[in-house]
């Protein structure tokens, strides 16, 4: 993959280049399939275009794929809009516990957050966070002003 092509992925995500056609998507999945940026990006393109079944495997696919590269509060969050078009089993819920827990990711604040809550905690959690997305560039408060 050559730099041109990580710089095309990257605007998509960022909102700087947009697909509106799903179609068009599912060609540029094809060639960046592991990127999960993509595949969330992707997933809200779904819900636009009324396909909330396609979205929530797709939510799904960007929890795992953040998981894998150590973004635990992106697969988290990922994993919160894919349970919010469906429930996920009792099983399902558990082994992504555990995967969240378990893989060899860095030590970071949030891994030791997620670590110290049980099942039941982590799962209040995710039922009763708000997912808020801002504008690209959009600042949220600087450093160093109340």
């Amino acid at each position: 993959m050559n730099n041109l092509q990580i710089d095309i992925a990257e605007q998509i995500t960022s909102g700087f280049v947009t697909i509106d056609s799903v179609e068009d998507f599912e060609r540029l999945l094809k060639r960046f399939p592991d990127d999960p940026a993509l595949h969330r990006t992707f997933s809200d393109l779904l819900i636009k275009n009324n396909l909330p079944n396609a979205a929530a495997v797709s939510y799904g696919k960007a929890a795992g794929l953040y998981l894998k590269s150590g973004q635990l509060l992106q697969a988290l969050v990922s994993k919160i809009l894919q349970c919010e078009l469906y429930s996920p089993s009792y099983n399902e819920a558990q082994r992504f516990f555990l995967t969240l827990r378990q893989n060899s990711y860095p030590d970071s604040p949030i891994k030791h957050f997620f670590n110290k809550l049980s099942n039941p905690e982590l799962l209040a959690l995710m039922q009763n966070a708000e997912i808020v997305q801002l504008p690209v560039g959009q600042i949220v408060k600087k450093v160093g002003y109340n």
